[in-house]
């Protein structure tokens, strides 16, 4: 082995460790190794070392599901949906039922994401409506990602609220040239989801032998600017009859080789896809591999089966042969989606109540404040465990904490509750789920389509600084702690 290459890779490796930032040079070095040397080996295992840290050695298996198949008038020259090539004719759409069951089974076998790839102009308000019902009908920890059209911000929140937790969106190698697509226009979407509350990831595809390893450094710079869950990297899988199809598919190597450089230039701030799946990949860092079903851009043929070359279990046995451990659970799981912690400042709150006007900022002055966060006032478990809290009206105010209740419903409406279950508790009203938003407090899972994305049950304690101090979430809508459970660790909270 070239001694120099060697130290270049090891130095690369430390650096990747420590989550620093590789530089341009070393990573185009690494790229201009010869695939399959003993050099691009060394680079493989180096890169595997860094996954390793990053993951615990977990690897995560994801469906992707093609729910629409149909003639694209945007052409893109690698796609066999553009209708100038003829291959596919007709429009095909999973019914909602076939989409249920594929995700259905996904979820029972234990995977923990499912992708929703649709073609560019399906509707976003279907797209939205099959978020809620999955949520609705399919109960577990699993990440829900849209792999569609171009969004704003407005319409990736949309998604979010409709129990979706990612989306990829990228911008395609030649972008503008090889495709219809003005480059800003993708940027365009992918700056809307950087700015909305989806989790966001991006790929550098469809990689053909044609493309230069600048071209793929310029995609990684790129992205390393952005906040990202993870990098896909994709081949292109030529179909006979689009115009790419001319160059030569880039060799399995090759693949792997541009998968290392990538983990490499990520460090530990991101993951690292794959698609197809390639077993090497799994052996140069990457921690994400996809099973596709349905309709597929690399086909002309839409199948309900697995897209081969690797079905679930298969690509489950390929984790394990590899030395690696099968994801159950996401690191960047569902339920960690908040990004306010204890000790942070919490957002301003000023709205009409059932006592007039409620501000926060003028409330604590008076002592800590108990923000009680919860579902639809009809539901039964709703009015029951408010009746508890009320039972409990004196503990609260023993420790000088003012618990005021918050949810979607009009002062009119919570006036009427108040009246009905005789609560002593100030209701927040919050119809344009505003305060929700900003504390970050909605359903992702729950047995009604129409609940997911209203207001959560959620518990946030206030001290007079301003800062939070205790925040306590169900993880299924009516879900509760006891009260006596809460007041104990609300103690705890305040003791430290």
């Amino acid at each position: 082995m070239d001694a120099e290459i060697k130290l270049l890779i090891d130095n690369a490796k430390l650096t990747a460790l420590s989550n620093g930032m590789v530089d341009r040079s070393t990573l185009k070095k690494l790229l201009e190794l010869k695939p399959g040397s003993e050099e691009c080996e060394y680079l493989g295992k180096a890169s595997r070392e860094v996954m390793i840290k990053h993951t615990g050695g977990y690897v995560r298996i994801g469906s992707s599901i093609g729910v629409d198949i149909a003639p694209c008038p945007m052409n893109c020259q690698f796609c066999s949906l553009g209708e100038e090539w003829g291959l596919v004719t007709e429009t095909h759409i999973l019914t909602d039922d076939q989409i249920l069951s594929l995700a259905k089974s996904v979820v029972d076998k234990g995977f923990t994401q499912i992708t929703l790839r649709t073609t560019e102009y399906f509707s976003h308000q279907k797209l939205c409506q099959l978020g809620r019902k999955i949520r609705a009908a399919i109960p577990g920890d699993y990440m829900l990602t849209a792999n569609t059209g171009e969004v704003t911000t407005k319409m990736a929140d949309e998604l979010f609220y409709s129990g979706f937790t990612g989306m990829y969106h990228t911008l395609r190698l030649r972008e503008g040239i090889d495709t219809p697509f003005d480059p800003q226009t993708r940027i365009d979407s992918i700056n809307s989801i950087q700015d909305s509350k989806l989790m966001h990831t991006v790929g550098i595809e469809p990689i053909g032998s044609e493309h230069t390893d600048d071209e793929i450094l310029d995609m990684i710079e790129y992205f390393r600017n952005l906040d990202l869950v993870s990098v896909c990297i994709m081949k292109r899988v030529n179909v006979a009859g689009t115009p790419l199809s001319r160059y030569a598919e880039i060799s399995d190597d090759r693949f792997a080789q541009i998968v290392a450089v990538a983990r490499i230039a990520g460090g530990l701030r991101w993951g690292v896809a794959t698609h197809p799946v390639i077993p090497k990949t799994l052996e140069y860092g990457a921690n994400h591999i996809t099973v596709e079903t349905g309709a597929n851009p690399r086909d002309d043929l839409q199948q309900i089966e697995c897209w081969e070359p690797y079905n679930h279990q298969e690509a489950m046995k390929l984790i394990i042969d590899s030395g690696l451990k099968l994801g159950q659970a996401s690191r960047d799981g569902l339920y960690e989606r908040t990004s306010l912690k204890t000790g942070d400042s919490v957002p301003k709150i000023r709205s009409e109540s059932t006592h007039g006007r409620f501000d926060l900022s003028e409330r604590i002055r008076n002592g800590p404040v108990m923000l009680y966060f919860y579902p639809q006032e009809y539901r039964h478990i709703s009015q029951e465990y408010e009746k508890d809290l009320n039972r409990h009206f004196d503990d609260f105010v023993k420790r000088n904490i003012a618990l005021v209740c918050i949810n979607d419903e009009s002062v009119e409406s919570h006036k009427t509750l108040v009246k009905n279950i005789d609560s002593r508790y100030e209701h927040i009203s919050d119809t344009d789920m505003k305060i929700a938003k900003d504390y970050e407090s909605y359903i992702i899972r729950d047995s009604s389509e129409d609940s997911i994305g209203k207001t959560n049950r959620e518990l946030f304690l206030i001290d007079t600084d301003a800062k939070l101090k205790y925040h306590w979430r169900a993880r299924l809508a009516d879900e509760t702690i006891p009260v006596d459970c809460l007041i104990s660790q609300i103690d705890e909270a305040l003791r430290l």
